[in-house]
């Protein structure tokens, strides 16, 4: 007992002592029943409640399933995963739980093919749905199948030390000769291993790449380095510098040797860039020669064109190259040394004159030079003399916009030779810049020839030369237009040449440039730059580069439209795999404003060449891009440019285009986590795909996404007014969809189970049915009635043969418990068993009352079923038997036996009600049909109930047991009102009794004898008491005031003088209010005389009752007013009154005049403006019609002559008893004309609704009555 009262201070202790229970308890032989396990819950729940309640439920629920996962239960733990009908797990500790379990498992086998990966397996096949629970089979399924198909095995126990799974893979790819050709399964085995980012599966590429070329399978790394250059791996920068440089592969060719470097010289150290870079530039020489050959269907002697190829011969040695020159002499080395500076000499400048000696050292240490001048430079010289295919390639120029500054073979031969020259430090001599100018100022030519060649002019040692080349290319000239042109440029070239001396540096001498050909230039370089532009930009959809800054500056500098950089970029970025929507966010965010000022050309962008190119599924791509035209539309609209205009739709949304593309933005972001929904199925750009929008979100439904598709569908069809007429599936449609989807799978699998009498299988059938109902049952109830009513009609026929199992007595209540334990919080609480025969008696009553004769006796069985568990129930239900209830065949019962038997349906039938009422607040609680047998059991009951009600909520239960039990213990006993007087009733007058002294009031006071006591009058007393002592004297009056709407008295003498005397010490208004409610005169005049003397001595307030309407309309409404008025003894009391009024008269009267000045109405106004409706059309008429019947004329007509606001001057004439008359007669007028459309007042807030409503119906009696008191008019 010691260890319980103190468990509190040693949490941990009892969470280990939990652990250690359940852990035994499963691992107990025979294996443990679920049955057994059901009660375990139950016990776990017991102790949780009376022994552990500082442990909450969650934590017991995660234990119990974690000892169901150890003990291999897992069919069970799948229900109690979803939760109880009283407690659930957050899908995160739900999957903990699995995980835990299924590792526990996983790392205690000891070979791949053991019952613990078995066991692993079924633990996480609890949720297929759940990501993290996928990641550990997949990582499972790696290990036992995968890996050892590629001839690798590790043991759990070895895998569990393996810190990074690169080490696997690593494994795999060295494992046997050949293994890294298997590159899927690897890729496969890499993603089942946890490394499925972009990056982690390029390491897995790139780890088979350096196999390959270690395996000497160059082809394959080449094939996986383009790959991985694509997707930006920079990791692999040595293996394409390696394979670009080394031997012939297929699809290899020099221009793409050429991006392997540069992709390596982005990514290299910085010791390695100039090796590289060497080595590109000689690649880039090589790709100009090559193109020149193709072009020209020439070669040098050391490469051979074979069709589409050209294959370079080696060069080992001079010998090799003299053997391709041709040569002959027997002094060859003298020759070649000759032949190297006679040919260099032609197109270089300033030599070394270095001895021959020391050439042939320079040209042995670098053959290139040699190759160059004895095999390739001859070549190219030719090249830049030959005349042949000039014009062809000038009238190709012309002809055809695209190839306006295709040069020609002279001009490309010569810019090779330059090319190559400064590459390799040499300068070249005036004579090839000169075969340079004159190949591009050869006729045919525009302007921007001449000033392209102008430019290349300048470059001339001596500039004489180039005045002389200009005025011989004058001679040859003959049209007006290309004379006029050079001339301009020989005039310019002449101006540059004088200044040139004034210009010392290349900065000087390039500004002088670009000042003086900025016109001339601006066209070419645009056309030049926006072609170059082009590629560099379109670059970035095949590869991660950050270029823009840069390629924006470059835009600055020449002169190009920044604008159409910007927007490029935007595009193929957007279109790209490589970048991500923050790449492409922190890249463009320097240049937003830019770019957002250029909505139009945006949007457009967008519509033509971005989103016919995004995949639907997709959705963050497609998010990100609403997300930029909501912006663009949204500046177009704040600077109030004209917004672009698209073809009208025969369904248009009602928003405006940055709202629409906004909610487009938010929705699709908020689904992007269904793989397979495809959002261009689901929405447009101008509007939604109605088409497929209804077959797309049904198709996508699942547990997982219901609510996020109920959401997107409701944001979605909303921007709609026309949506019916659309056809587009609503939220609620999306709710039915799925739980008829959950009906039609449960159906099938339970209907070949439906028969069955198992109780191990006849609880799964239960459980299943509950876990489906709990599951979607907040999507029942957001549908139409029809539809709820279908659907549940159709989960109770999957409860049709577990009815037809208890009425024909094949399992007993203590087995159909035992179904539904392990979803009852309470072990002793029979909460779900009533639960579950009211649903099974639903059926037999309605047939019942429809007469058949074979329901009575389903019914009778199915009560007598019931009443035999009591035996092994006891204390838990007791029910009276129900064998005597007839049989068919058998006689008809007496009308004694009919009553006895109605009356104990009835009975047994109350407590399981009232048992499942309290079972709320009170779980223990327990009521049997004996308790409800007599008045004294059934306060008895009630009592000892009471006593565990502690707040307002288990009161309000308790009440509505109470009012449950009236039809047990209420009189049958129609309520007869009390009888007028004899004047009252007379229905002849003789013109005796006109005076209107003795006329009385038509209104008497109830008496105790007038209307019953409630037989529970102890049980309503002390509900009462409970709710005075917590302070909702409120909630009192409102059952006194519900009681007199029944006619019935609940509570005795003595118990109002005991309730007034607890209330008075509280409140002494509240106290007057309740006495009011009573028929018992003594205590109201005893409480209005505390009221008086506390009034007269000044130790009550009254400014927190200026506007008590309900104490006024109770005072009218029990007849105690007259009195009031009548005696001397309550003047101060009767002063209060007429305060009262006159307050709210002035309340009323300025709640008009703000309606009729303020025509908008709010519920706070119109909550106040009722409140005064009833005192001016009910409260006030019915306090003159008092006054007046006592005799209080003066008074009655001075407060109708402040309410009317008569004017001081009408103060000298006697008009008082007038203006009483034609008052009363207005308001019985008014009454009368309205008729039964007159308002109820009983909707108003006080709590006195019955009150008001009685004073309401005898208003028209009440004025009548008023008008026969005035004193006759005399004519």
């Amino acid at each position: 007992m010691h260890f319980f009262l103190t468990a509190h201070l040693d949490e941990k202790n009892v969470k280990q002592l939990i652990r250690l229970l359940l852990s035994k308890f499963g691992r107990r032989q025979p294996v443990r029943s679920d049955m057994e396990w059901a009660n375990m819950w139950r016990d776990l729940k017991l102790f949780q409640e009376k022994a552990f309640s500082f442990l909450d439920s969650e934590y017991m629920l995660a234990e119990f399933i974690r000892g169901l996962l150890k003990a291999g239960k897992f069919s069970l733990a799948r229900n109690y995963l979803g939760g109880t009908s009283a407690v659930s797990l957050s899908t995160e500790k739900a999957e903990n739980l699995v995980i835990q379990a299924a590792r526990e498992y996983f790392f205690s086998a000891s070979t791949l093919s053991g019952n613990e990966i078995w066991k692993a397996r079924e633990c996480l096949n609890l949720l297929p749905n759940s990501r993290n629970v996928q990641a550990e089979t997949d990582i499972i399924d790696a290990l036992t199948i995968r890996l050892p198909y590629l001839g690798v095995t590790i043991l759990p126990v070895q895998f569990r030390q393996v810190k990074d799974s690169m080490e696997i893979i690593r494994m795999v790819i060295t494992s046997q000769t050949g293994a890294y050709l298997h590159f899927e399964e690897i890729i496969d085995v890499a993603k089942l291993l946890g490394l499925k980012s972009e990056e982690e599966i390029a390491a897995v590429e790139e780890a088979v790449a350096r196999e390959a070329v270690v395996n000497g399978d160059l082809q394959l790394a080449f094939d996986i380095c383009l790959n991985l250059i694509k997707r930006g791996h920079g990791a692999v920068w040595d293996l394409c510098a390696a394979i670009a440089r080394g031997p012939p592969l297929d699809n290899l060719d020099t221009g793409t040797r050429e991006k392997l470097l540069g992709f390596s010289l982005s990514h290299c150290d910085e010791e390695s860039i100039g090796e590289l870079l060497s080595a590109w530039k000689e690649l880039d020489v090589h790709d100009k020669f090559e193109k020149l050959m193709f072009s020209t269907e020439t070669n040098p002697p050391n490469f051979v064109i074979d069709r589409s190829s050209i294959t370079t011969l080696p060069v080992h040695n001079v010998q090799d190259i003299l053997d391709l020159r041709g040569g002959s002499s027997h002094d060859r080395d003298k020759d070649y040394v000759e032949t190297v500076r006679e040919m260099l000499s032609k197109v270089c400048m300033d030599l070394p004159n270095e001895d021959a000696h020391t050439w042939q050292a320079m040209l042995a240490e670098n053959r290139k030079f040699l190759s160059f001048s004895a095999l390739e430079l001859p070549w190219l010289l030719k090249l830049s003399n030959n005349e042949e295919q000039d014009g062809e390639i000038q009238a190709l120029r012309t002809d055809d916009p695209s190839r306006k500054y295709r040069f020609s073979t002279k001009v490309e031969a010569t810019i090779s030779i330059i090319y190559w020259l400064a590459i390799n430090g040499f300068a070249p001599n005036d004579n090839i810049i000169t075969i340079l100018a004159k190949s591009i100022m050869e006729s045919p030519v525009d302007e921007e020839g001449d000033v392209l060649a102008c430019s290349v002019l300048l470059n001339l040692i001596d500039p004489f030369n180039g005045v002389k080349i200009i005025e011989e290319e004058l001679k040859k000239r003959e049209c007006y237009q290309e004379i006029n042109s050079l001339m301009t440029i020989g005039m310019l070239y002449s101006a540059l040449n004088n200044s040139k001396k004034e210009c010392s540096t290349p900065e000087q001498r390039r500004k002088l440039l670009l000042d003086k050909f900025h016109e001339k230039f601006t066209s070419v370089d645009s056309a030049i730059s926006k072609r170059l532009f082009s590629s560099f930009v379109d670059s970035v959809k095949q590869e991660k580069k950050h270029v823009l800054k840069e390629a924006v500056n470059i835009a600055d500098t020449y002169g190009l439209q920044r604008t159409e950089v910007l927007l490029r970029f935007l595009g193929c970025s957007l279109v790209s795999e490589c970048w991500d929507n923050n790449d492409i966010l922190s890249e463009i965010s320097e240049f937003r404003d830019d770019i957002v000022k250029s909505a139009k050309g945006v949007i457009d962008m967008i519509y033509s060449d971005v989103y016919p190119e995004i995949n639907g599924y997709n959705k963050q791509r497609l998010s990100y891009i609403y997300g930029i035209l909501s912006a663009c539309h949204s500046y177009l609209k704040r600077t109030s440019e004209i917004e672009l205009r698209y073809p009208e739709h025969v369904h248009t949304h009602k928003l405006e285009a940055f709202q629409y593309y906004k909610v487009l933005e938010e929705e699709c972001k908020k689904v992007s986590f269904i793989d397979g929904l495809n959002y261009k199925n689901i929405a447009g750009l101008d509007n939604l795909n109605f088409e497929h929008f209804n077959e797309e979100v049904c198709k996508n439904i699942h547990a997982s996404t219901v609510s996020a598709l109920a959401d997107m569908v409701q944001s979605l069809v909303s921007m709609y007014v026309d949506v019916l007429a659309k056809g587009l599936i609503s939220r609620q449609g999306v709710y039915k969809h799925y739980v008829l989807g959950l009906l039609a799978s449960l159906e099938g699998r339970n209907e070949a189970r439906s028969n069955c009498t198992d109780c191990e299988k006849l609880q799964a059938v239960l459980c299943e049915i509950e876990l489906n109902y709990d599951s979607c049952k907040e999507y029942i109830q957001a549908l139409p009635a029809t539809d709820i009513l279908y659907i549940i009609g159709r989960l109770s026929h999957s409860m049709r043969a577990f009815r037809q199992l208890l009425i024909n007595d094949d399992i007993t209540v203590h087995q159909g418990q035992g179904q539904l334990g392990s979803q009852t919080a309470d072990p002793i609480n029979p909460l779900d068993l009533l639960e579950l025969y009211n649903t099974t008696m639903d059926e037999c009553l309605s047939d019942l009352i429809e007469g058949s004769c074979e329901h009575p006796i389903s019914l009778h069985k199915l009560l007598s079923s019931l009443s035999r568990s009591t035996e092994k129930h006891a204390g838990i239900l007791e029910m009276n038997s129900w064998e005597s209830w007839y049989e068919h065949g058998t006689s008809a019962p007496t009308a004694d036996e009919t009553t006895n038997s109605l009356g104990g349906i009835t009975g047994t039938l109350v407590a399981l009600r009232s048992t499942q009422m309290v079972a709320a607040v009170l779980p223990d609680a327990n009521i049997t049909p004996e308790n409800l047998a007599t008045l004294d059991s059934a306060a008895s009951c009630f009592l000892e109930l009471s006593k565990h009600a502690s707040s307002v909520e288990s009161v309000a239960v308790l009440e509505a047991v109470l009012e449950e039990w009236d039809q047990l213990f209420s009189s049958k006993d129609e309520y007869v009102p009390p009888h007028g007087s004899p004047k009252e009733t007379s229905d002849w007058s003789d013109g005796w009794d006109d005076g209107w002294e003795d006329l009385e009031s038509p209104k008497k006071n109830l008496d105790a004898a007038s209307s019953p006591i409630h037989p529970l009058h102890s049980c309503w007393m002390e509900i009462i008491r409970k709710l005075v002592g917590l302070t909702e004297v409120q909630k009192v009056i409102e059952i006194l005031d519900r009681a007199s709407s029944k006619h019935i008295v609940l509570l005795e003498d003595d118990e109002a003088h005991s309730l007034f005397d607890v209330v008075s010490a509280l409140d002494c208004f509240m106290a007057l209010k309740i006495v009011l409610l009573l028929p018992y005169e003594a205590p109201r005049f005893q409480c209005l005389q505390m009221i008086e003397a506390k009034m007269r001595e000044g130790t009550v307030s009254t400014s927190s009752n200026a506007d008590d309407q309900e104490l006024l309309a109770l005072a009218l409404s029990s007849g105690t007013l007259q009195k009031i008025i009548a005696e001397e003894e309550y003047s101060q009391f009767f002063s209060y009154l007429c305060h009262l009024v006159g307050h709210l008269a002035k309340s009323f009267q300025t709640d008009l005049l703000v309606k009729w000045n303020d025509k908008a109405s709010s519920p706070a106004k119109a909550s106040r403006t009722s409140e005064s409706l009833l005192f001016g059309r009910l409260l006030f008429p019915c306090f003159i019609c008092e006054l007046v019947l006592k005799g209080q004329y003066l008074l009655a007509g001075f407060i109708i002559s402040k309410w009317m606001h008569t004017h001081p001057s009408l103060g000298l004439m006697d008009i008082l008893e007038t203006s009483v008359r034609q008052f009363l007669e207005g308001q019985l007028a008014q009454v009368q004309q309205l008729g039964g459309s007159e308002p109820s007042f009983s909707d108003n807030v006080l709590s006195a609704r019955n009150t008001i409503s009685t004073l309401q119906s005898r208003l028209v009696s009440l004025l009548e009555a008023a008008l026969s008191a005035l004193p006759r008019q005399e004519l």
